[in-house]
């Protein structure tokens, strides 16, 4: 009988491994299967994006697109022609009329909303030099700013923690040779540039440690797109969340080639009102396009800064390139009237000419 029982039993446990070896190899095919569509989902993308190329190159090279992209590239060689000599295009800021380079510089940024119904974040204090900065007396927290700068390179947020200052967002705590010695090595490769200022530290309505902000491409007037970006912890591209909407908060999908979009961020209750203060903004600075910042806090919209020419690779699909390029056209169009319209008729020049020779 126990004979009998044992067989049983070990007929059984035969039954039940052979039954998990027999779910195992449903699980590995369908787990083939899945990668299979995957790499078919990729292939057909890759074919996509030649295609899209090839297309974007053909009709740049016969001239006949507007083009976001070939706009502003164009703005960066003519901002770079000023580097002739071995100032910066920051440096070049502080005392240029042209806002092509004035509007790169924070501080002359601020100074051109004043008096314009926009909220500025308060400035604590100025330092014209790295070595000057003095952080006693300062608020609990600020951001600290290089008044020239690429990207984060310039931005330190700031709390107080006994002698020393946490990076708001991070476990990173910093003392003031540190920030010091920060700032002198972005200063050494061109990625921060004085004057240094102090700024209040602005507290958002979705209780993440660093603001959310908008990021509205204006064209004299127009809003083309608005690039909401959400931060989890400050100097880490990882963290960053980015999504494309239009002016009425309606998603734009995936219309970047390289920046992946994440349709959960939030759009601002207060985005009316930004796109409103973006359009004011991007006539008052005088250029076809401009891109401004602004944040949605507890004091309502605050403007955060001009960026004449957005960095990285501003590269969206053939269609919305399009789209933009031809906004910066007739912005452009619009800016030449309204200065023609300011200065008057240019006059003739045959005319011109008699005048100074009977002058």
């Amino acid at each position: 009988m126990s004979r009998l029982v044992g067989e049983r039993d070990a007929y059984r446990r035969r039954a039940e491994a052979a039954e998990q070896r027999s779910e195992a190899a449903e699980r590995d095919a369908a787990a083939a299967a899945s990668r299979a569509e995957e790499a078919e989902r990729a292939v057909k993308q890759e074919r996509r994006r030649v295609k899209i190329a090839r297309e974007r190159i053909r009709g740049l090279e016969a001239g006949t697109i507007p083009s976001f992209r070939k706009y502003l590239e164009a703005e960066r060689r003519i901002s770079a022609q000023g580097a002739k000599s071995s100032r910066t295009e920051w440096e070049r800021a502080e005392e240029s009329v042209d806002p092509r380079f004035a509007l790169v510089q924070k501080l002359r940024g601020k100074a051109l909303v004043q008096g314009r119904g926009v909220v500025l974040p308060a400035v604590y204090r100025t330092w014209e030099t790295v070595d000057e900065i003095e952080l006693s007396g300062l608020p609990e927290a600020f951001v600290l700013k290089s008044a020239g700068g690429a990207t984060s390179h310039g931005v330190l947020p700031l709390r107080r923690e006994g002698a020393a200052f946490r990076l708001i967002s991070t476990d990173q705590v910093l003392s003031r040779e540190d920030i010091v010695e920060h700032f002198r090595l972005k200063e050494a490769r061109r990625r921060a540039l004085a004057p240094y200022f102090a700024e209040e530290f602005l507290t958002g309505l979705s209780g993440s440690e660093i603001l959310e902000d908008a990021k509205i491409y204006a064209f004299y007037g127009e809003i083309g797109q608005v690039l909401l970006r959400s931060v989890g912890s400050h100097g880490d591209a990882t963290s960053v969340r980015f999504r494309y909407v239009d002016e009425n908060g309606a998603d734009l999908g995936a219309i970047s080639r390289w920046r992946p979009v994440d349709p959960t961020v939030p759009v601002p209750a207060s985005l009316p009102k930004m796109t409103e203060i973006a359009r004011d903004l991007s006539k008052a600075a005088g250029v076809p396009f401009v891109r401004v910042d602004l944040y949605e806090t507890e004091r309502g919209v605050v403007f955060g800064e001009f960026t004449p020419r957005p960095g990285g690779l501003q590269d969206y699909v053939p269609s919305h390139d399009r789209k933009l390029g031809d906004m910066w056209e007739r912005a452009r169009l619009r800016l030449d009237a309204d200065i023609a319209r300011r200065i008057g008729p240019v006059p003739d020049a045959s005319v011109a000419l008699r005048q100074a020779a009977a002058g």
